[in-house]
């Protein structure tokens, strides 16, 4: 029984860090250190 709750508990600190790692991958706001680049003439008025 030991085991079993020892293989659950990491599996499920596993599964978390894949969750997390794949979240920060896929945020779609830029970083700090992105460099962005314009798009198109500046509009005035």
């Amino acid at each position: 029984m030991r085991n079993f709750l020892t293989i659950i508990a990491a599996a499920s600190i596993a599964l978390s860090s894949a969750i997390a790692a794949n979240a920060q991958s896929q945020n779609p706001l830029p970083k700090a250190s992105d460099v962005l680049v314009r798009y198109g003439k500046d509009i005035e008025g």
